[in-house]
């Protein structure tokens, strides 16, 4: 099994930064703890390997859960009856090149007298979550003059995501600016960076492929209570 493959990146980063706390590890399967976003991972060959390990380590404390094999994990979200989930492609950056971020956008990185704003425009993070995404300079914000013209960020587990642009702003290519922008800061800390796209999301799609990313051919499956 290779934790180095696409769809195993966000095991890959968490272990390399290390806040990633392996729980058990076999040739064809692991399973990793991320300290920092409380998240379990599971990475398998084979579909039974990982149903073992989520049987002897899974427990009511473990809120959130990704599987890397699309067809375990959709049999684990009926299994353990969570609330919620989201079947993604990861996405990859490959190049040994630097993204080019034009003039147009002054990039800075988020301060704690911004936690109203990026809350006020983005709603899938708590107030708890999104302070500890300043606090570890996870978000920038991209200037326009003296204006906030949008943002983007890096989830707790790794994934460059939080993409917003305000609508004023719009077509006129930010959202490739702050995202080129954070592909940059992944790079410069030694990180191949990447993100998660919704099956679904055409638009993301596309971006992604004009940004250069590579795609997965498979899915992954995150889960939560």
């Amino acid at each position: 099994m290779d934790i180095k493959a696409i769809e195993n990146l966000n095991i890959d980063r968490v272990l390399e930064r290390g806040t990633g706390k392996i729980i058990e590890q076999r040739p064809d399967g692991i399973l990793v703890f991320d300290e920092r976003s409380k998240g379990l991972m599971l990475a398998c060959d084979d579909a039974s390997v990982g149903e073992a390990m989520l049987e002897r380590q899974l427990t009511e404390e473990h809120r959130l859960l990704m599987i890397s094999n699309v067809a375990l994990g959709k049999a684990m979200f009926k299994k353990y009856d969570f609330s919620d989930g989201l079947e993604c492609f990861q996405v990859a950056y490959y190049s040994d090149d630097m993204p080019e971020v034009s003039d147009a956008l002054d990039i800075r990185l988020a301060e704690e007298k911004d936690v109203p704003f990026l809350l006020e425009n983005y709603d899938a993070l708590s107030e708890e979550e999104m302070r500890e995404e300043v606090k570890l300079g996870n978000i920038l914000l991209g200037y326009e003059g003296n204006e906030i013209a949008g943002f983007v960020g890096e989830h707790l587990e790794g994934s460059i995501g939080l993409l917003h642009v305000l609508p004023k702003y719009r077509r006129k290519g930010y959202a490739i600016q702050l995202e080129n922008a954070y592909i940059r800061k992944n790079m410069e800390a030694g990180f191949v960076p990447f993100g998660q796209v919704e099956v679904h999301n055409q638009a993301s799609l596309a971006l992604q492929e004009k940004l250069g990313l590579t795609r997965s051919e498979g899915t992954i499956i995150w889960m939560w209570r």
